[in-house]
């Protein structure tokens, strides 16, 4: 143990750590789940709609992306 540091305050410690990042790792594979599933379950439903997607301005497509995450944050205020 280090020097001056109580193990059982060092143990809790690693397991905090380690625990934040299984949560974010686990959030981020569910992210590539959820993403893979519509391209994967209608391929080319999927190529239309990335089509589609290019055509619309940069200021929508930035509004949208905003709309996600502010909905997001008050999905994981409500949950957490």
């Amino acid at each position: 143990t280090e020097a001056g540091v109580d193990p059982a305050f060092s143990l809790a410690a690693k397991r905090e750590c380690n625990c934040m990042w299984h949560d974010f790792l686990t959030a981020v594979a569910l992210v590539f789940v959820i993403e893979g599933i519509f391209p994967f379950l209608n391929p080319a439903g999927f190529k239309r709609m990335m089509q589609t997607v290019s055509d619309i301005n940069q200021r929508n497509i930035r509004w949208w992306g905003l709309l996600a995450m502010a909905t997001g944050l008050v999905m994981l205020y409500l949950v957490r």
